[in-house]
């Protein structure tokens, strides 16, 4: 069988597939060796506070000659004491076995488990799936490969357990060169037919990409799919008697669509480049509920049906060369989202009339624009500037007469940094960026939230690398104004000025060979207050003041690593009275022992315990004590 011949068989395949079943599976991870081709174990366990976490995670493969066998498993378990305690578990295995019969075919078997159980009252508090297929890949050339797959399926959902068959196949085409063309294309669908329910997915992806010549390529991409889902919901009694059903079921189906071409255009002899990407997408989401009684309609019973449709546009243009990189970028896209109710023959017009309307408010259109661009600037060796400047406006319009939402919002933001290497030991860093956040809603209705928020941001610090000492420091002071257009006419919205210090410390010293001190501090002092924007003067209303403070001695003894020491944490809040005087409100305070222990091999496992008790005291002088525990365990096997 000639190239040629192949080549046409593929390409007759994907019609055969996006025509006669419209949908697919994204090329499952299930059938893919590389998904197993990691051999890694994992283990954590975390206890803070009353929330104690389990995850464990293990991957394995193994191959010889012509077989091929792997395991992934993952486990979550989520337990939360209280007067109430809550525990949530999830869990997914899959196991993959392969043979290779003959050079261009295997055969093999696919079995996974999810599970999913939450013993808090929920609509859908357990769930699971199973699914045993056995699957053919056949590789008649290099780029091409076709997996069909069947076999059988179980699915559980508040507590009723429906069995079925399930059966599909992908078809995926890889790096194909034709001339000066480059093709990529994955096909798949998937049924799950467990009645009386039916799931569905089906995608087709093509991709072609020309190199115009050594500098210009386009690629052009059009992308399919769909995806339906069927859930049991709850149902009323007299719908559940007329159906002889114990619980109703809603199918959820949503399809997308999108062509995208892009072009890029990268000189080798010149500092200048360019790319343009377009796209176009449109996205259907339907929902639908399979027992109905035409005579129990409300305004409430109503399925819907949810259409939206986007254009992106993109292009950024660069300037690249020795001491400068540089890049402008401006983005636009227009997006348009409808909501429908479904009409049912028969039921009752006034009620479909209100849903109607109901959905019709959610109706929006929105265009968003953002300009920006980047300019980092190598002065010297040792001196690098850096400037950024970023604009976004945001259009959003609803059509409906009893909405009012429609408003502009506008986004400015530049930012300038310069970095200094001292010496080969220590770097230096400053910082200033700034902001302006405009809100205007166009209805009256709403216009008592229009705000303009302005903040400004100085920051700086560096960084100390030294044989014995090394040390990195960084302070904040940051100021936040907020000023409500309208506020002297609704006194629930208050122009308000937020500002902070903050300081952060990580240090560390080696004390000898094998032992280390080291100590990570931050302190933040916050205060917030009504503020006057046009007289620029305020009233403080709130103050917080936080102080964590985590000194440790290491010891190191050859993969293991040892670990003491103390962690204290402050969190205080104040108010003020009218002279302005700060009147503590509220005083929280944890400090006790810490200990890590770490476990390390090169490549092959790591170990991390860490450990601290606390002794928590508030404002009332209540002691409280806490164990906190982390463990986590990695393994390459």
């Amino acid at each position: 069988m000639s190239k040629k011949i192949l080549i046409s068989f593929a390409a007759f395949l994907i019609s055969v597939q996006s025509v006669g079943y419209g949908q697919t599976l994204s090329d499952s991870l299930l059938f893919n060796q590389a998904f197993y081709s990691s051999n890694k174990a994992s283990s954590l366990y975390e206890k803070q506070l009353n929330t104690h976490t389990l995850r464990s995670g293990l991957n394995y493969g193994i191959g010889y000659n012509n077989f091929f066998s792997g395991l992934n498993y993952t486990f979550s378990s989520t337990l939360i004491k209280s007067n109430r305690s809550n525990i949530r578990d999830e869990q997914y295995i899959s196991f993959i076995t392969e043979y290779g019969l003959l050079h261009l075919l295997d055969i093999g078997l696919s079995i996974y488990q999810n599970s999913y159980a939450d013993d808090r009252n929920l609509a859908i508090n357990k769930s699971s799936s199973k699914d045993a297929s056995l699957f053919i890949r056949f590789k008649p050339i290099k780029e091409l490969t076709i997996i069909p797959h069947a076999g059988l399926s179980s699915n559980t959902q508040v507590g009723i357990e429906d069995e079925g068959i399930q059966y599909g196949s992908s078809v995926r085409l890889l790096d194909l060169k034709l001339s000066d063309f480059e093709i990529n294309s994955v096909v798949s669908f998937n049924n799950e037919e467990i009645e009386p329910r039916k799931n569905t997915d089906r995608l087709v992806n093509i991709s072609v990409e020309n190199d115009i010549d050594n500098n210009l390529s386009n690629s052009i991409t059009a992308f399919y799919s769909e995806n339906r889902k069927d859930f049991y919901i709850e149902t009323d009694s007299l719908t559940e008697s007329v159906f002889s059903i114990s619980k109703n079921i809603q199918s959820r189906s949503e399809k997308n669509y999108f062509i995208r071409e892009a072009i890029q255009f990268n000189p080798g002899q010149s500092p200048f480049g360019f790319n343009v990407d377009g796209k176009i997408t449109w996205r259907d989401i339907d929902r639908e509920t399979r027992y109905n009684l035409i005579n129990s309609f409300t305004s409430t019973n109503f399925d819907s049906f949810i259409e939206e449709f986007r254009l992106d546009f993109s292009s950024a243009f660069t300037y690249n060369s020795k001491n400068v990189n540089s890049i402008v970028r401006v983005v636009f896209s227009d997006r348009e989202e409808k909501h429908n109710a479904k009409y049912i023959k028969g039921i009752n017009d006034l009620a479909f009339t209100k849903r109607r309307e109901l959905e019709a408010q959610k109706n929006h259109k929105s265009q968003l624009t953002t300009f920006s661009t980047l300019l980092n600037w190598k002065a010297s060796s040792s001196d690098l500037i850096s400037f950024s400047i970023f604009h976004r406006k945001l259009i959003y319009d609803t059509p409906s007469t009893n909405n009012f939402d429609d408003r502009d919002e506008l986004l400015s933001m530049a930012n300038i940094s310069y970095t200094r290497s001292l010496n080969p030991y220590f770097d230096a860093y400053i910082n200033l960026e700034g902001s302006i956040n405009q809100i205007v809603y166009i209805f009256s209705e709403r216009s008592s939230n229009n705000n303009k928020q302005r903040t400004l941001k100085f920051t700086g610090g560096g960084t100390y690398r030294g044989a014995i000492f090394s040390t990195r420091n960084d302070f904040e002071v940051s100021a936040n104004y907020t000023v409500y257009d309208f506020e002297d006419l609704n006194p629930n919205f208050k122009s308000f000025a937020f500002r902070q210090f903050a300081f952060k410390d990580s240090s560390s010293i080696k004390i000898s060979k094998n032992v280390y001190a080291r100590i990570f501090a931050y302190m933040k002092l916050s205060e917030q207050g009504d503020f006057l924007w046009s007289e620029f003067k305020g009233k403080p209303v709130r103050f917080v003041e936080e102080l964590f403070f985590e000194p440790i001695i290491e010891f190191q003894y050859r993969d293991f690593e040892f670990g003491a020491g103390l962690r204290y944490f402050n969190l205080s809040t104040f108010s003020f009275d009218e002279k302005s005087v700060k009147i503590l409100e509220t005083d929280y305070l944890s400090f006790g022992p810490l200990s890590t222990i770490r476990y390390y091999v090169r490549n092959k496992a790591s170990v991390n315990i860490t450990g601290w008790f606390e002794f928590i005291r508030n404002e009332g002088n209540n002691l409280r004590k806490q164990a906190n525990l982390q463990m986590e365990v990695r393994w390459n096997i």
